[in-house]
């Protein structure tokens, strides 16, 4: 079974490569926050984009032994200026979902830099760094948060116990409520290796009827396009 096509199919979204960033209007001249408090950054400064982006990660496809699979969701972010990032970790054995990590990309579009270099005064440049300085700054906590977070995740991967149930697209149904900014444009990422475990599930049905049978029993994923727009990038090992 093409667990690609399955997992787009259940959750009824586009499938897109990488997902164009779709820029809000915003005060080109309004003042920059230039500060080490990311969370402050992320807060108070205009926003540049509309996507968020969201990574699902499938606890039971990063148990022992397997050591790239943070790497390559590294590899996947191409994050914008500001873009928030969540990580969350599935059991999906019995649905919890665990947010590890939530977080805009704290940097200024260049043209921001400029314009943030130009504005400070005499008092700015004695007590605060070069816009740039601190963005380098800033860009380093938020690598070390950002892999922490991760090797959050491989401790409760090595706390999973496989059950009766392993169904990941069950547990994201359940996770609805996190879709609910209409004007969002978001970027779900899931990771995992696509098995799936459910009783009452026929894996040798064909495959609209296995959808179907997903969506029967798991209705929530339907409320994830009412709610907003979103695009769905999948990771697959």
């Amino acid at each position: 079974m093409n667990y690609r096509v399955l997992i787009l199919r259940f959750l009824g979204l586009p499938f897109v490569v990488a997902a164009g960033l779709a820029a809000s209007a915003t005060d080109a001249t309004a003042q920059l926050i230039v500060t080490p408090n990311i969370e402050e950054l992320c807060r108070l400064a205009p926003r540049v984009t509309n996507r968020r982006t969201l990574i699902y990660v499938d606890l039971a496809s990063i148990g022992k032994g397997k050591t790239d699979w943070g790497l390559s969701i590294l590899n996947r972010l191409e994050l914008g200026a500001r873009e928030p990032l969540t990580i969350l970790g599935v059991n999906p054995t019995n649905f919890e979902i665990k947010e590890v990590f939530d977080a805009c990309y704290p940097v200024l579009t260049p043209s921001e830099i400029e314009e943030t270099r130009a504005a400070r005064g005499i008092w700015e440049k004695l007590v605060k760094l070069d816009p740039a300085d601190q963005q380098r700054e800033n860009l380093e906590t938020f690598d070390a948060r950002l892999r922490n977070s991760l090797n959050r995740l491989n401790g409760d991967a090595d706390k999973f116990r496989v059950g009766n149930r392993r169904n990941i697209l069950g547990a994201i149904a359940f996770d609805k409520n996190r879709f609910a900014e209409r004007n969002a444009f978001y970027r779900v990422i899931i990771y995992t290796d696509g098995s799936i475990i459910d009783s009452g599930l026929d894996s040798n049905a064909p495959e609209s009827q296995y959808v179907a049978s997903l969506k029967e029993k798991y209705p929530t994923s339907r409320a994830l396009t009412s709610r907003s727009s979103a695009f769905l990038e999948l990771t697959m090992l």
